[in-house]
């Protein structure tokens, strides 16, 4: 559930340094991988868990992963595709932005509810699906307005997910599970420091790679803050899962550490040189 990493944040801090780039390139690369897998993930993991009867194995698990996120990738494309062969001839910004917005859920549902497949994955692909196609005959005013668009829906449906927490979340929360949120910030500190020191530090030093500095990996250390998507998880765990209020309570002590700490921290390392 922490797994996933918001971007967010990370454009707004680091977009105002063009020397540094390439790390939000690499961040926000990685979340748009990463928290589609993790969705479809943990939906699966939760299903299982919420179903005595079923058999919870390592091959049923890959498969059925495998399964939901090849076929969700299908179904993206092929309605990102047809949505833009339909949409295609309206010369309207407002429109043709407007439209994918019925793309969005469309695709979600079709994959999610009506084929069983991740409807995570069907709206990231039409959406990437989408914007390859559209930007092949749309002005790039009309780009602009869909980003900035879209842009305003997300910040929008963020605010509302931190309106939510701020109306479950209480004081005895923390009385009672802070042991918990300690060793769940600690884990997910120590695993994002193992990923980026011993793992992606290593393999930018390989051939036409480009080596990262070490403070361009602790920006990337520090980079990977968790927000909407580990809070939106949160709130939607079944009660069926045993404990499931104390794996709430994990997240959202490790998301709130991502905003107190984490992201202050990456500020101060983007401004110094």
């Amino acid at each position: 559930m922490v797994s996933a990493t918001d971007p967010a944040m990370i454009s707004g801090l680091l977009s105002k340094n063009g020397k540094i780039q390439r790390v939000e390139r690499i961040l926000e690369g990685e979340s748009l991988v990463n928290d589609a897998t993790t969705i479809t993930l943990f939906f699966i993991i939760s299903g299982f868990l919420i179903s005595p009867s079923a058999e919870i194995s390592t091959p049923a698990v890959v498969g059925r992963f495998v399964l939901v996120l090849l076929g969700g990738a299908v179904v993206g494309v092929a309605l990102g595709w047809l949505h833009d062969l339909v949409i295609a001839p309206a010369n309207d910004k407002v429109l043709s932005t407007a439209s994918t917005l019925v793309l969005a859920f469309s695709s979600f549902w079709i994959s999610e509810h009506l084929l069983g497949l991740s409807g995570v994955v069907a709206t990231l692909t039409a959406g990437l699906t989408i914007a390859w196609r559209q930007r092949r005959h749309r002005t790039e005013e009309d780009i602009a307005f869909a980003m900035d668009s879209w842009e305003m829906l997300g910040f929008c449906a963020t605010a509302m997910l931190f309106f939510v927490v701020g109306m479950s979340i209480t004081v005895q929360m923390f009385e009672d599970h802070w042991l918990t949120m300690s060793v769940g910030i600690l884990a997910a500190l120590v695993s994002r420091s193992v990923i980026i020191f011993l793992g992606v530090g290593p393999i930018s030093c390989l051939p036409r790679v480009g080596r990262l500095s070490l403070r361009e990996q602790s920006l990337l250390m520090w980079g990977g803050i968790r927000g909407a998507v580990a809070i939106a998880l949160a709130l939607s765990l079944s009660v069926e899962i045993p404990h499931w209020y104390v794996i709430q309570s994990a997240v959202y002590g490790v998301a709130l550490f991502s905003l107190a700490v984490q992201t202050p921290l990456l500020q101060l390392l983007a401004a110094s040189r």
